[in-house]
């Protein structure tokens, strides 16, 4: 497959393509040459068609600077981008129709065990945002890049491993298939529909067992933590999460919540005995 592409990639057909579609870079960027032009094919992946706004789009996301994008009619530059993203196209494809899946429970395993977000050996729910922020990304961008990478890293294993399939996945696969259950049940309706309790028989036995019968009622109490408390600024900046970790440490050390708040200026937030419909006990909802 990548010696298919690589030859592709040398012969007149696609140097006479990556020609036309250079011009536009040069004289005019990559603005809106292409707006309205998106249907243009530049390339057909078994069925499935990249466009040339496609390709534009993808170029815009590698950031290239001033001297490339000037240079790219006197180098190979766009020719390897090309071939690059129809390789990943490739994969992708190949990945979908062999149906690998990362599943959100995988997902979690791989960033709570990467060191980079480990704080005393364990997985660090500060040290992960602190990343998120300086590398400029959000939680679903960097997951939904996680994914990717793990999809393709299966992918390749698995390429890698040859297609000799183990006799006992094979029996367990068939058996799974082929398996046949019988199912025995006795419909209750059968035994109880004739000697259904009255509404009179329902109260006793609720008013013999009124002790029983309550409604949870739970007290809440919170501070919120703001980078302009603690670190002197709006911003999540590095003396935040500093300060941050003084708080945590100074909690894991043994202060007290009231202590805590106290030493830090935070603002107390309670809600005294309320129900999971968020009502007090006079049954007065919680708009807050």
């Amino acid at each position: 497959m990548t010696t298919s592409i690589g030859k592709l990639s040398k012969s007149f057909f696609l140097k006479l393509l990556v020609g036309i579609i250079i011009l536009p870079f040069v004289f005019w960027g990559m603005g809106d040459v292409f707006r309205g032009g998106n249907q243009n094919v530049i390339a057909t992946v078994d069925s499935n068609k990249i466009t040339t706004q496609e390709f534009v789009n993808y170029v815009n996301m590698l950031n290239l600077n001033d001297d490339q994008l000037k240079n790219l009619s006197k180098t190979d530059l766009i020719e390897q981008i090309l071939s690059d993203y129809i390789g990943k196209k490739v994969m992708s494809l190949e990945i979908e129709k062999l149906g690998v899946v990362v599943s959100d429970n995988a997902l979690r395993y791989i960033i709570k065990n990467d060191k980079t977000f480990l704080k005393d050996d364990k997985f660090s729910r500060t040290e992960y945002e602190k990343f998120l922020i300086k590398s400029r990304l959000t939680a679903p961008q960097f997951e939904a890049n996680i994914v990717e990478q793990e999809q393709r890293r299966q992918f390749l294993s698995s390429l890698a491993g040859g297609i000799v399939i183990p006799e006992i996945l094979v029996e367990k696969e068939f058996r799974k298939e082929n398996q046949t259950k019988i199912i025995q049940y006795i419909d209750l309706d059968k035994y109880h529909s004739k000697n259904r309790p009255s509404q009179e028989s329902i109260k006793e036995l609720y008013d013999r067992n009124k002790n029983i019968f309550f409604t949870e009622l739970k007290s809440i109490r919170y501070a919120e933590i703001k980078p302009e408390l603690i670190g002197g600024s709006k911003e999540y900046n590095e003396n935040f999460f500093k300060q941050l970790d003084i708080i945590e440490n100074n909690v894991l050390d043994g202060q007290s919540f009231k202590e805590t708040t106290k030493a830090n200026n935070l603002e107390i937030i309670e809600f005294n005995k309320i129900n999971a419909k968020k009502e007090d006990e006079d049954k007065k909802k919680i708009e807050n």
